[in-house]
């Protein structure tokens, strides 16, 4: 598989299974190394979450081959992680690949995807954050260029902020 015909859709209520399939899996693969980012089984609310942000046309599906190989959240704030910020950034929750994909380069092809996103908004940074005792996940945001900016304590873990300015950003 090429990921030069990766393309991304708004995922459509329709989608909510196959994006929580896509978090599971990564939730498995994460949870089977030890990572504790997110459930490999989504409770609920999560699942309530998922539906409630595609209904927003929030989540999108990154298709390789007409096939679903990855998803992730793009918002315009957080409140719940970042605060109160000015309107200059997006802000990536949920990424997300088949492992069946991994190390083919899909997750910074959906990171580049989202930044171009965020510049044609007119906004200047893409921001993400993840659990800050995740250090395997911390190494790789740096080396797609992300910075480290802080973190947020969200009740019983901490979350390592990250940004980068969507014009280092090549698409």
């Amino acid at each position: 598989m090429e990921s030069d015909s990766l393309q991304f859709v708004l995922a459509q209520p329709a989608d909510t299974a196959v994006v929580c399939a896509l978090l599971e899996e990564a939730g498995q693969w994460l949870e089977a190394r030890g990572i504790d980012q997110w459930p490999s089984q989504l409770p609920p609310q999560l699942i309530a979450a998922v539906g409630h942000r595609i209904a927003w046309g929030e989540t999108y599906l990154a298709m390789l081959a007409g096939q679903p190989v990855g998803t992730l959240t793009l918002q315009w704030s957080d409140l719940a992680v970042w605060g109160e910020q000015p309107p200059v950034a997006g802000y990536v929750h949920g990424l997300a690949i088949r492992r069946s994909v991994g190390g083919q380069g899909i997750g910074q092809r959906m990171l580049e995807w989202a930044a171009a996103q965020v510049a044609s908004a007119g906004r200047h940074y893409l921001r993400l954050d993840c659990r800050a005792d995740n250090a395997a996940l911390c190494t790789y945001y740096q080396r797609a260029g992300f910075r480290p900016c802080g973190r947020s304590e969200q009740g019983r873990w901490s979350a390592q902020l990250f940004q980068k300015r969507v014009s280092q950003v090549r698409v």
